[in-house]
Parts: structure tokens; C-alpha cells; sequence
């Protein structure tokens, strides 16, 4: 077989890996596929950063013990982090977590900890490792197709705009923010980064990995404009609380940092490279208003696939 599963812990010393075995592996692989991590919006920095900064922090270290020269690393980022980019001037600290920079306005301690790992990665090139960073935004995939119809399901991948969506139905409320959101097939990402990585090896740089355009608020209310109203922040916060204790959905929307609030807020990162790449090998991106008006519309048109989306949301 080409495919060898070894067990091991991002969070643990040489990966959680004997001696013995991480020799081996640093003699056998040619290039490191990064996209270990922690994406629980409910966790604090401190909590998070265990496994997307010092686990980041662990492989760096596995790619430099490869003899003669360190493996490359194909890291898998996110577009969330696009907040804390104008703050360019920031040196990455000798301590990786403990000293990160104070930054303007609210994010998540998601997006911070993303954040974090390219300042450790940025770092690591400085120093002789191959670095190439994916940036993705929020991923979808194909769940299934039934029998008899043309139509294509898909779920959306947990996350915060996942729960914000089935927390405003229950809530009947869509919380006002200025969403400007790109989704993509996650089949469509990971092709992407295995041909960029494997068109030019040892070309490095970092891509953000979407389609031309974006999702605004507006796509979202024109599809349940009938069943649920546009509500201030507060008055949304207001119906979270009052729903907690008979919906998970709303009780887990509590629980998160009001620092959500910048997922949902995003700035539009460019993806002008990424899509000129797509294009050479010929990768189509589903547009992001197609995905989510069949999200949207599976999600109200049929009860199995409300059903589903409850499960995934808890």
C-alpha cells in the first residue's frame, strides 16, 4: 500500500513518536502536509494555541531534524486571520505564545492562533525551511445526492457561520453584521494545494485558496427572508439567551467568545494567485453564492436535512 498510518500527537515532543519511528520518517517523506488543528470556537487562546501553535511549533521542528537538508512544509491556514494581517510590523517573539501581540478590534482566539502559526512558519523560513502557506475559507462538501434528483447536497463544515445560520432559524432572528464570506468545495482545496505543491517542488510563497467572489448578507437574507427577521446584536444575543436551555445550537453560540462576531465580518483576502493556478490545472471552483443557495435551500426545503444539520451543530 502507499498509504502508512502512524499514530502520533501534535501536542507531544517529536510528534508523539518514538526515536526510532521519527528517523524513519524523516528519512522516508519528502515534504510535510500540515492541516492538524484544533477549530473549537469555544476554546480560549491559551487552550487552542496547544495544537494550532506549538503543534506547528513541533513540526517545524520534525522538518529541521531531516538530514541532509529540512522537509518542505505545506501548510493549511485560514482566511480568518485576515483581521490581524495589517499588523505586518509584528517580529515573531522568542516566547511563541505567551507574548503575542495586542491587536486592533475583536477576533477569535481561532483566528489568533492561526495567526500565530504563520509567524512560526514565517519564522522557520527564515531559518532554511521551505515554507508554502493555503489560506482557506469556510469548506464544503458534497454529502450526498438522492435518488431520483438532480439536486447536489452539501453541508457546510462546523464552524461559526454554520451555527450562526441554524441558531438564527431557531432564534427566528439573523443577527445585522456585514458578512463577506467565500466558501469553497473542500474537495476543490485539496486538490488545489496537492497540484500547486507537486507543479513546482520547492517553490514557496503563500496562496489564499478561494473562488473570484463572495457571500454577502444580502445572498443569505433573499432565502429565509420569510422566516426569520434582521435583528440588531443585541436583540440576537437576547434570543440566544432566552433559547439556551432547549436548544444546543444557541446554548454552544453563548458559550463561544462575542469575538465571533469577526468571523462573521471578514475582510476579502485576494485570491488572485491562487485562481491563476486553479486555472492552469484547470480547477473549476463551485461560485460560493451556488453553494450556499443549495445549503440554504436543502437546509429549508427538506426535514432530513434540517435533521442532519442539528446533529452536526452540537
Amino acid at each position: 500500500t502507499r498509504i502508512h498510518a502512524v499514530v502520533g500527537d501534535l501536542c507531544q515532543d517529536n510528534l508523539g513518536l518514538s526515536v526510532q519511528i521519527g528517523n524513519w520518517l524523516s528519512r522516508k517523506v519528502q515534504a510535510i502536509f500540515h492541516a492538524g488543528a484544533d477549530v473549537n470556537f469555544m476554546k480560549t487562546f491559551a487552550d487552542i494555541s496547544r495544537t494550532n501553535v506549538n503543534g506547528v511549533v513541533n513540526v517545524v521542528r520534525f522538518a529541521q531534524s531531516a538530514s541532509p537538508s529540512p522537509l518542505p512544509i505545506h501548510h493549511v491556514s485560514s482566511s480568518s486571520i485576515g483581521d490581524l494581517l495589517d499588523d505586518s510590523t509584528c517580529e515573531l517573539p522568542e516566547a511563541l505564545v505567551s507574548h503575542l501581540p495586542t491587536h486592533n478590534g475583536e477576533t477569535s482566539s481561532y483566528a489568533k492562533s492561526k495567526w500565530c502559526a504563520e509567524k512560526v512558519l514565517m519564522h522557520a523560513q527564515r531559518e532554511g525551511v521551505p515554507v508554502t502557506i493555503y489560506r482557506l475559507p469556510r469548506l464544503m462538501r458534497r454529502w450526498g445526492q438522492p435518488t431520483g434528483s438532480k439536486r447536489i447536497w452539501y453541508v457546510v463544515l462546523l464552524d461559526v457561520m454554520f451555527l450562526c445560520i441554524n441558531a438564527s432559524f431557531v432564534a427566528g432572528g439573523v443577527p445585522a453584521m456585514q458578512i463577506n464570506d467565500a466558501w469553497l468545495q473542500v474537495d476543490v482545496a485539496s486538490l488545489t494545494i496537492i497540484r500547486i505543491a507537486t507543479d513546482a517542488v520547492g517553490e514557496t510563497g503563500v496562496y489564499n485558496v478561494c473562488g473570484p467572489e463572495t457571500v454577502t448578507q444580502s445572498t443569505i437574507l433573499q432565502f429565509i427572508e420569510n422566516e426569520v427577521d434582521l435583528v440588531t446584536m443585541e436583540e440576537w444575543k437576547e434570543a440566544m439567551t432566552s433559547l439556551a436551555g432547549e436548544s444546543e445550537t444557541c446554548r454552544i453560540m453563548l458559550n463561544i467568545d462575542e469575538s465571533f462576531k469577526s468571523e462573521l465580518n471578514g475582510i476579502p483576502m485576494s485570491g488572485v494567485c491562487a485562481q491563476q493556478r486553479m486555472s492552469e490545472f484547470g480547477i473549476e471552483p463551485v461560485p460560493s453564492k451556488v453553494l450556499m443557495d443549495a445549503y440554504l435551500k436543502d437546509w429549508r426545503e427538506d426535514p432530513g436535512f434540517r435533521r442532519l444539520s442539528r446533529l452536526l451543530a452540537v
